[in-house]
């Protein structure tokens, strides 16, 4: 019988040496058949920093399908149940294919099983790779393990990383998170970045499933935020509490800092157009990142600070003096989606899904925020 040929390379395999059978149970060997084929459809919905992990326990044992049958059906089987799984899934994750290849002709390379002489020792070994297996593939460790890229707002940023790890625990996924300034998240994407689940303002998110890079049914509004005012710790808090009060202590400050690029930069600059001092003002303003923003407070470079209330809350070194007053308000609400091309898109709906969760809603409270419902 001819090896194997790979449909991504158009390579075959490695020609195989004759294998002895031996007498083996047949229940091991239809359950470790069973275990390596719905390893296939496992592999497809993981992450790539997992395929290393459960390629070589399946390594393991297919070596021992090869080394007791000769294993050219079974190569075929699984060739079969590969492109089965993938067809399922929709997918053309088109590195997965040749990986799996990979993982049922690697054996083919070394001699070392060509002959089985004992049948006892041949089954515990059977044994032992099938319990190895099945810890590298369970479902709460790493068999439905996936990375779940999150591309989201600075302006969220307390809240994924006070749930990620809950997350983690949960489903046994892996987040790997970027955040940047709210109109970057959007750039981002436009350009090709790579991603699972974004989160940033609604018109980005709307807009962007317009362009069919995110999934429409997979949007989410998971929390909103107003703007305040902060100062360094220690420092005298002004009076924000009115409209007047807030124009005042503007006006009186010799600095003010504020995030130059992000969606809540452009309100502060709306709304010093509002209260009709923005010519006043314009001397008086600090432009620049978030952390900058905070840390020139902290360290007496600015006055105050006007930016999202719970990044206020996130820096040692500055209090929140208080939200603008609600006639001023203007609540940001911060919204999932799902990537349109996303790798694992089971994991990533069920990110995005946690994020609705109760035990979210109480870490999005203490975290300064609030469901955009409430």
């Amino acid at each position: 019988m001819r090896p194997p040929v790979c449909p991504d390379t158009g390579t075959q395999a490695p020609a195989q040496e004759k294998r002895i059978p031996v007498k083996v149970s047949h229940a091991i060997l239809t359950a470790q058949m069973r275990l390596a084929s719905s390893s296939i459809g496992l592999v497809v919905g993981c992450g790539r920093s997992r395929l290393e992990a459960i390629g070589r326990r399946a390594r393991d044992v297919l070596e021992v399908y090869r080394s007791v049958l000769g294993a050219e059906a079974m190569f075929h089987e699984l060739r079969r149940s590969c492109d089965a799984e993938l067809e399922r899934r929709d997918t053309d994750r088109r590195h997965i294919p040749q990986l799996v290849y990979a993982i049922l002709t690697k054996t083919a390379e070394s001699p070392k099983h060509a002959r089985v002489e004992h049948p006892m020792k041949v089954r515990r070994t059977i044994l032992t790779t099938t319990v190895g297996a099945l810890v590298a593939l369970a479902p709460g460790a790493t068999a439905r393990a996936a990375e779940v890229d999150v591309l989201a707002s600075l302006a969220i940023k307390p809240v994924i990383e006070a749930v990620g790890p809950s997350f983690e625990r949960a489903s046994g996924h892996k987040l790997v998170t970027r955040f940047e300034l709210t109109p970057a998240v959007k750039r981002q994407i436009e350009a090709g970045a790579a991603f699972d689940v974004a989160i940033a303002n609604p018109p980005h998110i709307i807009d962007l499933i317009k362009q069919g890079k995110i999934v429409a049914g997979s949007r989410a509004d998971i929390a909103r935020f107003g703007v305040g005012v902060g100062v360094r710790t220690g420092a005298p808090k002004p009076d924000v509490s009115s409209s007047g009060a807030f124009k005042r202590t503007l006006l009186g400050a010799k600095s003010v800092a504020y995030v130059g690029e992000g969606t809540s930069g452009a309100f502060v600059r709306g709304l010093l157009d509002r209260l009709g001092i923005a010519e006043a003002m314009k001397d008086l303003l600090k432009p620049a990142g978030v952390a900058a923003s905070l840390s020139s407070v902290a360290s007496g470079d600015a006055d105050i600070v006007v930016m999202p209330v719970p990044l206020i809350l996130t820096h040692t070194g500055v209090e929140l003096v208080g939200a603008l007053p609600e006639e001023l308000q203007d609540h940001i609400v911060m919204t999932a989606g799902v990537s349109a091309t996303a790798m694992n898109s089971d994991a990533a709906r069920a990110f995005v899904e946690f994020l609705l969760t109760t035990d979210a809603s109480a870490v999005i409270k203490a975290k300064g925020y609030e469901r955009p419902t409430d």
